[in-house]
């Protein structure tokens, strides 16, 4: 499907794409890639907004990234530091 911008958007027709082997090894390549070798380790037991921005700085990575994949593997409890995400809803329609 193609977006008024001109992208192409891929949209799964199944749940057993998005959880295919192909998708899986392309989301682990994706994570390492902005995470590096050490993956999560340097944000671990950190719970404030400051201190997840700072180590994100010097990871390399955005802190709303940081923050998704906190909550996301369940290292940050989800009501921590939504102050460093951004809401995309109906960016895209």
């Amino acid at each position: 499907m193609h977006d008024p911008r001109g992208e192409l958007h891929l949209e799964f027709q199944k749940e057993s794409q998005r959880n295919s082997a192909a998708e899986k090894r392309a989301n682990a390549f994706a994570f390492e890639t902005l995470f590096g070798d050490e993956g999560l380790a340097p944000f671990k037991g950190l719970t404030y907004s400051s201190q997840i921005a700072r180590v994100a700085k010097q990871v390399g990575v955005s802190p709303g990234t940081a923050v998704h994949q906190l909550h996301r593997k369940r290292l940050l409890h989800y009501t921590y530091c939504n102050d460093l995400t951004v809401n995309l809803e109906g960016t895209f329609s």
